[in-house]
């Protein structure tokens, strides 16, 4: 099955509505529901004859509710309770269907959803995600990135800039040689590799914070590796470059997996999705595997969900608000919202009037599970986790 069961938050009619149109139900035919906000259990691509059994199941379990339908991709259930039911709901099922044993599937998405923490080792730096917000600093050696394209071009004027963000909170400097905006072009590996190189060498003898090296290019994550850099990030998912996932798995450093729809220069060209979640999940889950199979450790794997690329406005929000759904991968979650068209559209702002409107993305993303935030404005966001992060952490305080 592509599908992969995983628990969604229903928070209201309208959004449990939602849901039971793509299972192939009218609101209307639908049992009413009045436990409104609970947890759910979506399961798809399975067989009606299972739906049916998994809702009887549920039921005497003591479900709060459970729907079957047959929407976009066959068979659908979706079961509506406090997370234990779905635990003991996995066990039930488990080896019930040979053909389609969903059980283990099931236990394996709660644990997924309640699981908080991720250690990351990145060279000798180790990553302790989920404890508190990690804050990932952009660095771009470029002269055309769409927020500070040619600012620091210059190595000089980089390395200080990744001084600055470190000292201001960063955790990690990510550093790109090649723009990835809409309808950008890519760039030779040489002459990636010429803006980054200097930049990357100083920062490992003067820095003391990992560094990440964003490329979908396999010769320059060689080269940057063996340099002495932490980790890679990728944001085609080792789909442009799969000889990428044999490199980082070679240097056991982590990998950063993001899903973008097309490339950088087609990418906001009508993007289009019949069901954006699925796809999205879908799409990371086959790049983790792909991962796995070229010997990248699967503790070493983040996921991004891809804020930008290859998404609307609407596409881009829906994504924020449903982050948590990419629990069910079981992966540390990155987002970078910073400054981008979304932002501005949304806002009806300039990229450089955005700072307000990427403040409150990050501290929803945060808010939905994200382990780690892309910025550029690292002492700004800095300031809005650590205070989300003393919140989340008062719950005992004295």
């Amino acid at each position: 099955m592509d599908f992969y069961p995983r628990i969604i938050q229903i928070n209201s009619a309208g959004e449990l509505d939602g849901e039971l149109k793509e299972l192939g139900m009218t609101p209307a035919s639908a049992p009413e529901c009045s436990c409104l906000p609970v947890n759910a259990l979506l399961i798809r691509d399975v067989s009606l004859d299972l739906a049916l059994q998994l809702k009887g199941m549920a039921h005497s379990l003591g479900a709060q509710a459970a729907f079957v339908g047959e929407g976009v991709r066959d068979a659908a259930a979706l079961i509506l309770g406090p997370l234990f039911l779905f635990e003991q709901l996995g066990e039930m099922a488990a080896g019930s269907w040979p053909q389609e044993d969903i059980g283990p599937l099931i236990k394996q998405a709660e644990k997924n959803y309640q699981r908080t923490e991720f250690t990351v080792q990145a060279g000798k730096y180790t990553l302790s995600l989920g404890r508190r917000t990690s804050i990932m600093g952009i660095l771009n050696i470029t002269p055309d990135s769409f927020s500070d394209g040619g600012r620091y071009l210059e190595p000089g004027l980089a390395v200080e800039r990744a001084h600055r963000m470190v000292a201001a909170g960063a955790d990690i400097i990510d550093i790109g040689g090649e723009s990835s905006r809409p309808g950008s072009a890519p760039v030779s590996a040489e002459e990636e590799l010429s803006r980054i190189c200097p930049v990357l060498k100083a920062l490992l003898a003067e820095l003391e914070a990992p560094i990440s090296i964003d490329t979908y290019k396999a010769e320059v994550a060689r080269e940057a590796l063996g340099l002495g850099a932490h980790m890679i990030n990728d944001i085609s998912a080792l789909r442009l470059s799969p000889d990428l996932g044999v490199v980082v798995g070679e240097y056991g450093v982590p990998l950063i997996l993001m899903h973008m729809q097309g490339t950088p220069r087609n990418m906001q060209q009508a993007p289009c999705y019949v069901s954006l979640l699925d796809e999205v999940i879908t799409y990371l889950a086959k790049a983790i595997e792909r991962a796995a199979a070229c010997g990248v450790k699967p503790e070493q794997i983040i996921i991004d969900p891809g804020l930008g690329f290859g998404k609307t406005l609407g596409h881009n929000l829906q994504l924020l608000h449903r982050l948590d759904e990419l629990k069910c991968l079981g992966k540390p979650i990155l987002v970078g919202p910073s400054r981008k068209s979304f932002v501005g559209q949304a806002l009806s702002l300039p990229v450089n009037e955005r700072e307000e409107g990427t403040a409150a993305a990050v501290g929803y993303g945060i808010l939905r599970g994200a382990h780690i935030v892309r910025v550029h404005e690292v002492e700004k966001m800095s300031r809005l986790t650590r205070m989300l992060n003393a919140i989340a952490q008062s719950r005992h305080a004295a």
